[in-house]
């Protein structure tokens, strides 16, 4: 729980800075670049996370790997998050500022399982019509889930709409224990 609080603290003053001084989106195509970076090199998730590095050694090592495409806000930033051995919060800091981005921007983002791959119209569809009712613009997020059977599941924030057969044999079995143990 600690972790989420220290988190949204340095996202939403991140966030703050850069809606007040117009560079959200630089600041948050940035963010996206170090999230991928993180997500796909532990090497360099390992080195950034390290409490015996010293925090110029990776503001450095950030510099020498992005050059001058990172907003030179974002490194003193990241020099203050790691002179605080906050270098762990990184990924979850840059998720949440993504998410004030969003929400700012009017976007819902929606996470779609499907059991099979989305044609690009047919994902344009649903981002529609979930948008026409959230009175939102939607951002699809797809994942491919074999064991859905059929179907898709969509998750916006806490509410999940089911439409899978997996699911629908969850419910059928469901009733029929419900039915059987009531009689």
């Amino acid at each position: 729980m600690l972790n989420g609080a220290v988190a949204n603290r340095y996202a939403r003053a991140l966030f703050e800075w850069a809606v007040e001084h117009k560079e959200t989106e630089s600041v948050a195509k940035a963010l996206q670049a170090l999230k991928q970076l993180l997500h796909e090199s532990t090497e360099a998730r390992d080195f950034l996370e390290h409490p015996l590095i010293p925090a110029e050694a990776k503001t450095e090592f950030l510099r020498n790997y992005y050059g001058e495409t990172l907003p030179d806000v974002l490194y003193r930033f990241l020099r203050v998050l790691f002179h605080r051995r906050r270098a762990s919060y990184l990924y979850l800091i840059a998720e949440r500022v993504d998410k004030l981005v969003e929400a700012a921007a009017g976007i819902q983002s929606v996470w779609i399982e499907t059991a099979q791959p989305l044609t690009e119209e047919h994902r344009l569809q649903m981002e529609q019509k979930l948008g026409e009712q959230l009175k939102k613009t939607v951002r699809a997020h797809v994942e491919i889930r074999p064991e859905l059977v059929a179907g898709y599941r969509a998750r916006l924030g806490n509410r999940v709409l089911d439409a899978t057969v997996a699911g629908a044999l969850v419910q059928f079995g469901q009733r029929v224990s419900s039915v059987s143990s009531a009689q």
